[in-house]
């Protein structure tokens, strides 16, 4: 599943989900620097503190599963694939669903159970 490259702090199916905590800018690539309150990073402009400078941002694509600076960290919990653009299905658990391929549980295992009368 291809995405779009998504504006600076914004990352996700449709690019509609803004960058994880302390981090920010282009693929989400920023990382605001300790002593940086989370309230005063910005997804889009990192830390708006004058004492503190964040990490430079970092532009390049990174592989399907990763973001971040240097593409280091796992998409966030319960999206996956390119651009972190995948999300895991309701009834796809957190740790069965991978950063890099998506729910590991097939689609019977998770449509819902009724009761027969």
């Amino acid at each position: 599943m291809l995405h779009a490259t998504c504006v600076p702090g914004y990352f996700g199916p449709n690019c509609t989900m803004i960058c994880p905590p302390n981090t920010f800018g282009d693929s989400c690539g920023g990382r605001c620097l300790p002593g940086c309150f989370v309230k005063d990073c910005h997804h889009v402009f990192g830390c708006s503190q004058n004492d503190t400078k964040p990490l430079p941002k970092v532009s390049q694509a990174c592989k399907p599963g990763y973001f971040g600076l240097n593409c280091s960290l796992n998409c966030p919990t319960n999206t996956f694939g390119e651009s972190c653009g995948g999300v895991c299905p309701p009834l796809c658990s957190e740790k069965d669903c991978h950063h890099v391929f998506g729910c590991l549980r097939n689609a019977t295992e998770l449509t819902p159970k009724t009761n027969s009368v």
